[in-house]
């Protein structure tokens, strides 16, 4: 099962993904992280993760 919705947040497009039971952020830039880690790091963090290089 695949299912998935896609926004912008602050200006990274991003696509929040369910795949067999685990949801997890897919961000354009290649880098992902799964739901329940970007909610333990809070938004800010999760910011800086997906902007560093």
């Amino acid at each position: 099962m695949f299912a998935g919705v896609c926004f912008s947040f602050d200006g990274q497009t991003m696509f929040v993904i369910c795949d067999e039971g685990t949801e997890f952020i897919k961000f354009t830039n290649g880098k992902e992280i799964t739901v329940d880690t970007a909610w333990r790091w809070g938004w800010e963090r999760v910011l800086g993760y997906v902007t560093n290089q």
